[in-house]
């Protein structure tokens, strides 16, 4: 993945100052550049965690009523503190119909020996559903915050995220939208109606997104249907140019969402 600006003819036909543009321009690349390597925040590390941590607890710590644990603040035999509260629920059917969904609302703080805490406040979960011969629908959030040092990506660095993406999928094609934000303080990244269909526009998406930086003044990223990965950039409500960035392979790592099934 790597972007450029585009002016006319080729050239760089930005704002007044040219090097303030380029400037904008890579400042934005990176940031797309460390937003795809922490990776987008998705639900299943946030499930993987917390029932890795349910494994450490035994019949007195925590207390569980299918998968949950309502306000607790225990020690278990294993070593790992048990502090907040999680509503969890999994289940293998929607809607009476073949699919997949789990939740999660909590507020909690679970540690192990000698190990910085996982820390989550807010809600995550996953839905699929699959009706025979019908496409198959599916939504995925993580809107809150979350931080566990030892875990890799994102969640490692610790974010704040309100993002929402539905979907479906259909005979090798599928089409998804994602709405939301998130970030940590410093850098914010929204996306603004983003949209996707493999069987449109080649692939590439239509939508906008924006980048709040640390000077809390925002570049906005306009996706034309050029149907070519370019766009106009713009900084603070002023054109730097057009920018162009293939991001069909990031992408298409949120449609592999589906391999759950």
């Amino acid at each position: 993945m790597e972007g450029y600006v585009r002016g006319e003819e080729g050239h760089c036909g930005l704002m007044s100052d040219t090097a303030d543009s380029i400037d904008r321009m890579q400042a934005f690349g990176d940031a797309l550049e460390a937003f795809w390597a922490r990776g987008i925040p998705e639900p299943f590390t946030l499930r993987d965690h917390y029932l890795s941590f349910l494994a450490d607890g035994d019949e007195g710590c925590p207390v569980l009523i299918d998968g949950a644990f309502s306000p607790q603040d225990c020690v278990s035999e294993s070593g790992t503190h048990f502090y907040g509260l999680a509503f969890y629920q999994e289940f293998d059917k929607v809607q009476n119909q073949p699919g997949y969904l789990f939740a999660m609302q909590a507020s909690f703080e679970l540690s192990r020996s000698n190990e910085a805490p996982f820390s989550a406040g807010g809600g995550f979960g996953y839905e699929v559903l699959a009706a025979p011969n019908q496409p198959t629908d599916w939504m995925a959030f993580v809107q809150g915050s979350f931080h566990y040092p030892a875990a890799s990506g994102w969640l490692g660095d610790g974010v704040t995220s309100g993002i929402a993406i539905r979907g479906s999928h259909h005979e090798g094609t599928y089409r998804f939208g994602v709405e939301g934000g998130s970030g940590q303080d410093d850098v914010y990244l929204f996306w603004d109606q983003v949209s996707v269909d493999s069987e449109q526009c080649d692939g590439y998406p239509t939508g906008r997104i924006g980048l709040r930086g640390e000077d809390t003044h925002w570049t906005w990223w306009t996706m034309a249907e050029s149907c070519d990965g370019c766009g106009s950039l713009e900084y603070d409500d002023a054109l730097v140019g057009t920018y162009c960035m293939d991001l069909r392979d990031e992408l298409n790592q949120i449609a592999s969402w589906m391999d759950v099934l």
